[in-house]
């Protein structure tokens, strides 16, 4: 067993050097040549653009070919005609029309090759460039064979392997003495001893021992995943609760119990019906444990959620129930708010549209006198023009709603948008003695400028709408903002959330005096969200508001 493994080692080391050397050599000869190359361009290139300042005399050549011993420089005629060779009489040469460094060099000013030269039996590479005059230079150098680079260091790769060979045999033979010895010395030996047996006895010793190792390993991933699954389930947004066939709860994340209103603690073993004191879940949870999948919104603390009951099957035997609780509170008053929005719709257009019947009916029978019907007609033109604003604000939210995406934004300066809203309401203001004022230093904002006249103007005629005669209203130009603010009837405090929902009037008894569709901050917040901005507001009753519009 001692000679096998020192002769294995032995072989092993001779074989590792003699494949670093081999590989050593052909990296150093790869190198070389890939040096020599570089070398050969430059210098070709060099010589053109002696010959090409000087003239591309031939004796010029010969007498750098002088110094240019190990180089074949060789000049071609535009025909093809070899003018001068420094090592093969140009007689004997045919035309080198046909070389490929030729055929590039005239193409693309310089050309290059590698190949076996018939003429001096070695293999050449060739670098070609073309001269003013048209015709082309070709310098060449052969080849370096890879044995004649060996026999150059062939002493010094025998020295270095002697060396190498010599220091392998002393530490095989110290590496198989060391595996040998446990051997030579074995003993039983209990577990606290493994560590003196050579590691390759010790498969022999501690087999039992590596398998509990493993088993123990198992156990370790085992915990780590479901460790992570469970932490997993921890972090959904969705409630998560397992029923066994039993009715005990198996488990439930932070999101179900926070939903179901338990503390954070371990309901383990205990019945479901017991934990919660929600009938419909526990009906649902029942149902499901027949085979029956249910899905329904429940309501819990004013929240609405939509409950998925799964039952889960072994060989056709419901084993337990999965219960999924999805918040769908911002779906449902979504949703509350779009009937609202086409019952207040219904009843906005219904009204004008009754009165503008109601005195078309009377000028139809005759029953209104000729000064009536004058005031008839403007009672309809002004209803008329209350149901146009209704219809085109409500045009302007379904836009808003369906295209959110702006393809107009441009550099929209805050003042001129705001110096024009001020004159475009100076009519309305005058009559209640209102002053409208712009104040502070420009800002320039990347945004569609029609959509962000919108929500300075619906702001600034709100403020004047809902001012007090001889009141104020100032506009403020910031950095990317605009404050809008007037010393009106203010808003109260709990209509504040709600005064941006369509049709939405915080005074209702005041706003029956004020004209208006009730969709002028819809709009305002629609335009501002789809153009990156925010709207903030601060408002107390009969001091008046203040709205921040903040560009981002």
């Amino acid at each position: 067993m001692y000679k096998k493994i020192f002769r294995s080692m032995c072989i092993l080391s001779i074989f590792t050097l003699i494949l670093s050397s081999v590989l050593i050599l052909f990296v150093s000869y790869s190198s070389f040549n890939t040096h020599l190359k570089s070398e050969m361009k430059n210098e070709t290139l060099l010589t053109a653009d002696f010959l090409n300042e000087s003239g591309s005399d031939i004796e010029t050549l010969r007498g750098m070919a002088d110094y240019s011993s190990d180089r074949r420089i060789s000049l071609i005629s535009s025909d093809g005609k070899v003018l001068y060779d420094n090592d093969v009489n140009v007689d004997t040469l045919d035309d080198h029309n046909n070389r490929p460094e030729i055929i590039e060099a005239r193409k693309s000013g310089m050309g290059f090759s590698e190949r076996y030269s018939v003429t001096t039996s070695q293999k050449f590479y060739y670098c070609a460039v073309k001269l003013n005059n048209g015709s082309i230079l070709r310098i060449a150098t052969a080849y370096t064979n890879i044995f004649s680079m060996f026999t150059g260091i062939i002493i010094v790769v025998l020295f270095i392997a002697f060396l190498v060979y010599v220091l392998s045999v002393k530490i095989a033979a110290s590496l198989t003495d060391k595996i040998i010895k446990p051997i030579e010395e074995i003993r039983f030996l209990d577990k606290e001893n493994y560590d003196d047996v050579y590691e390759e006895i010790q498969p022999f010793l501690n087999r039992i021992s590596r398998q509990n190792n493993e088993i123990q390993h198992q156990m370790d991933r085992t915990k780590a995943h479901k460790a992570r699954l469970q932490t997993i389930a921890d972090n959904m947004n969705e409630g998560l609760i397992i029923v066994d066939d039993s009715f005990i709860l198996l488990s439930a994340n932070t999101t179900a119990l926070e939903i179901l209103g338990l503390s954070l603690k371990p309901f383990t073993k205990q019945p479901f019906d017991e934990l919660t004191q929600i009938p419909d879940l526990i009906s649902a949870a029942r149902r499901s444990m027949q085979g029956k999948k249910i899905n329904f919104n429940l309501i819990i603390s004013d929240n609405t959620y939509q409950v998925f009951c799964s039952p889960v099957f072994e060989k056709d035997i419901v084993k337990g129930v999965i219960i999924l609780l999805f918040d769908v509170s911002e779906k449902a008053k979504a949703e509350q708010i779009r009937k609202e929005f086409t019952a207040n719709v219904s009843h906005e257009l219904k009204t004008p549209l009754t009165t503008i019947s109601g005195y078309a009916q009377l000028i139809k029978t005759g029953l209104a006198s000729s000064e009536d019907i004058q005031k008839f007609a403007l009672k309809i033109e002004n209803e008329s023009a209350h149901l146009l604003n209704l219809i085109d604000d409500t045009i302007k939210l379904s836009k808003l709603d369906e295209q959110p995406e702006i393809l107009d934004k441009q550099n929209v300066s805050l003042k001129n948008i705001a110096l024009n809203v001020a004159e475009s309401l100076k009519l309305k203001a005058d009559k209640n003695n209102i002053t409208i004022t712009v104040e502070g230093t420009d800002s320039i904002i990347f945004a569609n400028q029609q959509q962000v006249g919108e929500i300075i103007y619906n702001l600034c005629e709100n403020a004047v709408k809902y001012n007090k005669r001889g009141g104020d209203v100032s506009m403020l130009i910031g950095d990317k903002s605009i404050t809008v603010s007037d010393t009106g009837i203010g808003i109260p405090e709990d209509s504040l959330e709600r005064i941006f929902e369509r049709f939405y009037r915080a005074d209702k008894s005041h706003s029956k005096k004020i004209t208006g569709t009730g969709l002028g901050l819809s709009i305002a917040k629609h335009a501002a969200q789809i153009n990156n901005a925010t709207i903030e507001v601060f408002s107390k009753e009969n001091l008046g508001s203040t709205f921040k519009v903040v560009f981002h």
